[in-house]
């Protein structure tokens, strides 16, 4: 099963983004408080992300699609050998 096939649209909002708004409310809670915020962005597919990395790089990326149970089983070795590190130098 595919993780994120190259026609999917996916909305992205960078974390820097996500901060900045969350400042501005805070500091303005009696204007904001009990208000909903739905943050999004253009819906780009793999395919339209990469062909604006080609386009401003002046370099050729490709899509390539990692099956899921390939990112399942590289996350859960990562996830274990984080486990194993923090262990081992635990004192």
């Amino acid at each position: 099963m595919p993780a994120l096939p190259p026609t999917r649209q996916l909305a992205q909002v960078a974390v820097a983004d996500i901060g900045a708004v969350a400042v501005r409310l805070l500091e303005d809670p009696g204007r904001f408080a009990g208000k909903r915020f739905d943050l999004g962005s253009d819906e780009l597919t793999g395919n339209d992300v990469l062909a604006i990395l080609s386009r401003v790089t002046g370099r050729l990326f490709t899509y390539f699609q990692v099956p899921l149970d390939v990112i399942t089983r590289r996350w859960v070795r990562h996830c274990l050998s984080q486990r194993r590190l923090r262990s081992a130098t635990a004192t």
